[in-house]
């Protein structure tokens, strides 16, 4: 019974290890895939393994970030084979407030008005929108109003004070 017990208990785990390997797609991958990168200066908080999306639809996975001097080149593999025309644009999105970010790909289009798109080599590396920080625009807009938002809180000072004598007065 105990050795029964024991070789049931390892055959589980075995098939616990293997379908959790499977699931991840880490070293059985199933689907294909072409690997592309894409140049940015700043890439915000983007981390290896985050999703690819493109329409709101999860074409595939970072596989890796590296510098490249002053500039950082994020690697991907990406599931759906789509055509990238000349007006593509590869940008930085936040999930949400408390969640990680992911890669936004739009492919562009093969026509924009009257000039015909061609398609672009997806071998080279592509140039990506630099993400906006909210911090630093928060930060430069504190720095730009400084005067500002001193003097609002002097009158709100003041007002407070008016407020307390009216008060008094009426007690």
């Amino acid at each position: 019974n105990e050795i029964a017990v024991g070789v049931l208990f390892f055959v589980g785990l075995a098939i616990l290890g293997y379908f959790t390997i499977a699931m991840k797609d880490e070293i059985f991958e199933t689907r294909k895939f072409t690997m592309m990168s894409v140049e940015f200066q700043s890439v915000n908080g983007l981390q290896k393994g985050e999703r690819v999306r493109m329409f709101g639809v999860d074409v595939g996975t970072v596989t890796k970030i590296a510098l490249n001097g002053r500039s950082v080149v994020v690697h991907f593999k990406m599931y759906e084979d789509t055509p990238f025309y000349e007006n593509y644009k590869v940008s930085i999105c936040a999930q949400s407030i408390m969640m990680g970010k992911y890669l936004a790909l739009d492919p562009g289009t093969p026509v924009t008005g009257n000039k015909e798109n061609a398609i672009i080599d997806r071998e080279k590396t592509l140039k990506g929108v630099t993400p906006i920080d909210v911090f630093d625009l928060v930060q430069t807009m504190l720095a730009e109003n400084r005067d500002d938002i001193r003097a609002s809180t002097r009158n709100i000072r003041q007002f407070s004070g008016e407020m307390n004598e009216v008060m008094a007065k009426i007690n």
